[in-house]
């Protein structure tokens, strides 16, 4: 079996307005869909990591500060 090395990029969603409207628009995509961007490989070899989003994530408050502090 071979393992391959994917190098994994780290994202925070900044989101600049007060609607969701980009956010609705990226996951409601059809090419590339969501689990493509979030899943699969980008580009062979790479690999994006939405480490924030405030729509679609379930943590809120410190732990998610943290979270942003880290990335």
């Amino acid at each position: 079996m071979k393992i391959s090395n994917v190098k994994e990029y780290p994202a925070i969603w900044l989101q600049c307005a007060a609607c969701t409207g980009c956010s609705v628009s990226v996951l409601n995509a059809v090419n590339p869909s969501i689990k493509n961007l979030l899943v699969d490989e980008v580009l062979p070899g790479r690999h994006i990591n939405l480490r924030f989003h405030p729509t679609v994530m379930a943590g809120s408050g410190a732990p998610v500060v943290e979270v942003i502090e880290d990335t």
